[in-house]
């Protein structure tokens, strides 16, 4: 299985509290959206021989607001990690550290950290 988690949210939005709802959010509506980015460039790039991985990807979100992309498969984070291996066109190891680095630092950026 791999997986990745925004930490530290409830310590973001627990600042939050002094500023409007609005921003909060705000903030919110925007880790909602770089995550179903990050999963969405991720299943661009996951590499597919029987589908099966591809289709154990997931959006989920928790009660305290952090969300998590995983794939929930004996054998992501071989075919994660192995940059030996020859994948398809257009797929590649490393499928979800990509999207998750390019989509955190356009969400830093529009959160101004």
């Amino acid at each position: 299985m791999i997986n990745f988690e925004i930490k530290n949210l409830n310590s973001v939005l627990k600042s939050l509290q002094k500023i409007s709802i609005t921003v909060q959010n705000e903030f919110r509506n925007k880790e909602y959206i770089t995550t179903k980015k990050i999963f969405d460039d991720s299943q661009k790039l996951v590499p597919v021989d029987t589908g099966k991985l591809k289709k154990s990807g997931k959006v989920s979100y928790n009660k305290n607001g952090a969300s998590t992309v995983e794939y929930k498969n004996d054998y992501a984070v071989f075919v994660h990690e192995d940059l030996n291996a020859n994948h398809k066109k257009g797929t590649q190891a490393k499928f979800l550290e990509i999207p998750f680095i390019k989509h955190t630092k356009k969400l830093k950026k529009d959160l101004g950290i």
